[in-house]
């Protein structure tokens, strides 16, 4: 498990806008932390099939309706519940976000990029409420230079009022939307359990130990999977055009193998969301 340090220091997209004069000098790489391990998932999946209006007996419907592979319930313990934010049991959870400094250039970034999400059915789930006083935040957004990370999911209500849930050193709206996915629950791509990337370990260690990631921060945030359990709710296959997936240069594979940089959220990251809050 990450450390909290680490999570600080371990995390996503380095990139640049036309905003912003200079790309910075570094290879886009990111891990985020998850808090939801452990969670009873039985439990998990009961509360959802509640909240979605559906009789415990009719589940199967659900899962057939939602394409989940057979472990595909991880991300159940991540999503937000009809109880929780800033407008609990209204129909729609509206998560409050509280900007611990940056100007108003920055925060309209971020804004746009978090607001992606709310197209479609999951519009009429979720909602973002920004600069709420810190105490009404589920979300605790910093600007600065500890890179671009977020807690997965709804654990980062147990932490906004003691540290920054999300940190965004790149101000770019597509790296806010990649880190409001962690937010509402979404895991890396490349960490899938339907991928197998074959990494050429020593070049990734070589480049990312010039950014002061040690081979163990390699290990858990670039090189593990997640186990079956991991499949995402609704989208269970990999998606390489998910925003949640970091570009990879070709140097870092031992077959060549390379993606882009995703700017936009796919349908299938949209299939995920939707499936995890059963919009």
């Amino acid at each position: 498990m990450l450390s909290r340090r680490t999570f600080l220091a371990a995390c996503c997209a380095a990139h640049a806008s036309p905003a912003f004069a200079q790309t910075p000098q570094r290879q886009f790489a990111c891990g985020s932390v998850d808090r939801g391990a452990g969670i009873d998932q039985k439990s998990e999946l009961d509360l959802y099939s509640v909240e979605g209006g559906f009789e415990r007996q009719n589940l199967d419907n659900v899962v057939r309706q939602f394409s989940l592979t057979p472990f595909g319930t991880a991300n159940l313990a991540h999503r937000w519940r009809r109880s929780e934010g800033l407008t609990p049991n209204s129909g729609i959870i509206t998560l409050g976000v509280h900007f611990l400094n940056g100007d108003g250039q920055q925060r309209a970034v971020v804004e746009r990029g978090a607001n992606r999400w709310r197209t479609g059915e999951l519009a009429n789930k979720l909602d973002f409420r920004f600069d709420v006083s810190r105490d009404k935040a589920q979300i605790t957004v910093l600007f600065g230079s500890e890179g671009n990370n977020s807690i997965v999911g709804r654990a980062s209500a147990d932490y906004a009022q003691s540290q920054p849930t999300m940190n965004i050193e790149d101000v770019v709206e597509y790296v806010a939307a990649h880190e409001f996915g962690h937010a509402i629950g979404l895991q890396h791509e490349h960490q899938s359990p339907t991928v197998a990337i074959k990494w050429n370990k020593p070049a990734v260690l070589a480049e990312m130990a010039a950014q002061g990631w040690t081979p163990q921060m390699c290990e858990t945030n670039i090189f593990a999977r997640y186990g079956q359990k991991y499949a995402c709710v609704g989208s269970p296959n990999f998606d390489p055009t998910s925003i949640m997936l970091y570009p990879i240069p070709g140097r870092w594979t031992l077959d060549g193998y390379s993606t882009g940089t995703n700017t936009s959220i796919s349908p299938d990251d949209r299939a995920c969301a939707v499936g995890i809050y059963s919009a």
